[in-house]
């Protein structure tokens, strides 16, 4: 067998691992929950059996999506640097990020919620990405967070991830019935009052 044919054979797997992965991402954005494999595949233009030689089993398919999903999200926040963005400007902007960042992934963060009990590297991703946006409050109000002692730092950036959250823009319209220009308003009124240093 010639090496082109070996690396075309390479090349077209790794394209249809990724056409696999992109549908299962695109499927759970679309609010489909309950991705199944002949879905997946479906939308992927594969077949059903392919996607077993695609992947090493049901795990590693699913931790190729949760690294995907992590790739977006982490995509969706801007670095503010406090030396460039005054603090209304890194308020408005870390409020954007969220609000665009859990409106698109709505469905999936549910979804993933859900199962973090029974499903390990659901849990790890969840772990991961609560990790990721606490940074995120840090590095975005690092000035304001520096008037603080530790504790109290620590505190409120606590605070502020639980309070500009998934789970509160979930509740904020579900149970609330506020929409996104509510919502935005909402979180940067309340960022406003927590933040020392206005």
């Amino acid at each position: 067998m010639s090496i082109d044919r070996v690396d075309g054979r390479v090349e077209r797997r790794e394209r249809n691992r990724a056409a696999v992965v992109d549908a299962m991402v695109s499927l759970l954005g679309e609010g489909i929950l309950d991705v199944t494999l002949e879905r997946a595949a479906e939308r992927a233009g594969v077949s059903v059996r392919s996607v077993f030689r695609y992947f090493d089993g049901v795990d590693d398919l699913r931790r190729q999506t949760v690294e995907r999903h992590f790739a977006v999200v982490d995509a969706r926040l801007r670095r503010l640097d406090p030396a460039t963005h005054d603090r209304a400007a890194r308020i408005a902007a870390f409020v954007e990020d969220r609000v665009g960042m859990f409106a698109a992934s709505a469905g999936p963060a549910r979804l993933a919620r859900q199962r973090a009990e029974f499903i390990p590297v659901v849990a790890e991703h969840l772990a991961r990405v609560r990790a990721r946006l606490a940074d995120h409050v840090r590095s975005a109000f690092a000035p304001e967070l520096g008037l603080l002692s530790g504790a109290a730092a620590e505190d409120l950036v606590a605070v502020i991830d639980v309070a500009v959250s998934q789970d509160g823009w979930d509740a904020l319209g579900s149970v609330h019935g506020r929409d996104r220009d509510d919502v935005v308003r909402l979180w940067v009124e309340l960022l406003d009052r927590l933040l020392p240093g206005s």
